[in-house]
């Protein structure tokens, strides 16, 4: 898990140019993650005194990112089922409590395969496919229904050699080595000072039943949390081990390159550097061992109706169970989170969320495949780019599925575009192609009307 666990950490903050005005709204990712992280740490090592907890905490979390099988195979699922309030209609609520999705990757000795696919109701809505082969490092690509067959795509070797994707995507399925993780480890515990933590004794209540626990409290200002990702890339980079456990001299330098980043991102002064972070860590038992609550809060510096102070907490109700909040100003999101594990190969996510009347509930499937079942692409039907005919794919398109669900989410059309005045389509029928006119602005062509075929 060399490269993207470099990026994924959050150690990649390429394009940016810098944090010297930065809203706080996008730090709600980290309150989640945090409050996740504390999940994580569910049977985190007992620990008296708050820096030794919080460091527990922490490599809990980092030993569990490592905790992969070295497989790339998997499919994902996804269903959602949306609930509006009452007398409350909308098209695109509609359509998509009728969806299903489906998402394979699988990694192969020589080429790679990504697969999409989206059904309505048993009619296929899109079933995008892509075949990577580091042979003639190409990608053949399937945009059905508009393109059925597999279309030819060539890459500037440059730019993209698809040897080296297959051999990251095999990396980032391995094991973090040990070393790695202990010199991790060691790291984040130097940015856990006694300044910044404390305990407390605490009566709360978790899932209806008050609980008696130890309030474990971390605090940090957005300049000091700067100031401790700077020092923590500094430290790694000036650690000769810790680059010596990357065998990939390609991962490596990416990762030599992604910290240097980030020191550049969090060197500046900040308009957020007065803004606040306040953990808490709720545990019980005799070890303290037991965590049945986390809440992050984050104050910013400045409260405007763009930067609001945000709350999220979660609380711990089994191994596979959470429930969770998100506040936010006048906004407050609240859910449940439900792990069922058929096998330690598959398992699914069901993830609630309740805010102003609507319910949203997701079922997020995963499974791991036994290696990788890639067709040959000498069986596939093929076309060269140049051999496509623009309006055959526009027919298709209008003929789709997809075309169906955008006419019933804005049945007035596209609206006005540089070109098109206007778009009008007659009502789709199951059983038939149908008739698209466009009122088309051109000195040449004054109406270009679509028959059907």
């Amino acid at each position: 898990m060399e490269e993207n666990e470099v990026n994924n950490a959050g150690f990649n903050p390429a394009g940016n140019d810098g944090p010297k005005k930065k809203s706080i709204v996008p730090v709600v990712i980290l309150v989640v993650l945090i409050a996740a992280i504390c999940g994580v740490g569910y049977c985190a090592m007992g620990a008296k005194s708050p820096e030794k907890f919080f460091e527990s905490v922490v490599a809990k979390t980092v030993s569990g990112i490592q905790s992969t099988n070295g497989e790339a195979n998997y499919a994902f699922t996804l269903d959602l089922d949306v609930t509006e309030p009452e007398g409350t209609e909308t098209p695109i609520v509609k359509v998509l409590n009728e969806l299903t999705g489906k998402m394979t990757t699988e990694v192969g000795e020589d080429k790679f395969q990504v697969g999409f696919y989206v059904d309505r109701a048993g009619k296929v809505v899109g079933d995008i496919d892509v075949i990577a082969t580091a042979e003639d490092n190409k990608a053949y690509v399937k945009l059905a229904p508009i393109v059925e067959e597999y279309v030819e795509y060539e890459y500037d070797e440059e730019e993209t050699n698809v040897k080296e994707v297959i051999e990251a995507a095999k990396t980032a399925a391995e094991k973090i080595p040990e070393k790695r993780i202990a010199i991790l480890n060691d790291e984040l515990a130097t940015l856990i000072t006694k300044e910044q933590v404390s305990k407390e004794k605490a009566t709360i209540e978790v899932d209806g039943k008050k609980v008696n626990a130890t309030a474990y409290m971390y605090t940090t200002t957005y300049k000091e949390a700067r100031e401790m990702l700077v020092k923590f890339a500094d430290d790694l980079l000036a650690n000769e081990e810790f680059l010596a456990t990357f065998d990939n001299e390609k991962v490596k330098q990416n990762t030599i390159d992604s910290l240097n980043d980030l020191k550049e991102q969090y060197s500046e002064e900040s308009e957020q550097d007065n803004s606040v972070l306040n953990l808490t860590v709720y545990a019980t038992g005799l070890m303290g061992n037991k965590i049945v609550r986390s809440v992050c809060e984050i104050t910013p510096a400045e409260v405007t109706e763009e930067d609001k102070p945000v709350t999220a907490t979660v609380d711990i109700i089994s191994e596979y169970d959470y429930n969770y909040s998100l506040v936010s100003g006048d906004s407050t999101i609240n859910g449940t989170i439900h792990v069922n594990k058929e096998s330690d190969k598959k398992y699914d996510v069901t993830v609630t969320a309740e805010t102003e009347g609507y319910v949203v509930k997701a079922i997020v499937g995963v499974e791991e495949l036994d290696g990788a079942d890639i067709p040959d692409v000498s069986s596939l039907k093929t076309v060269k780019t140049e051999d496509l005919n623009t309006w055959t794919l526009l027919l298709n398109l209008m003929n789709s599925e997809a075309y169906k669900i955008y006419s019933e989410i804005f049945p007035e059309g596209m609206g006005d575009t540089d070109d098109y005045t206007s778009v009008e389509a007659t009502p789709f029928d199951d059983e038939e192609d149908y008739d698209f006119e466009y009122d088309y602005d051109s000195d040449a062509d004054d109406l270009l009307t679509v028959e059907d075929n």
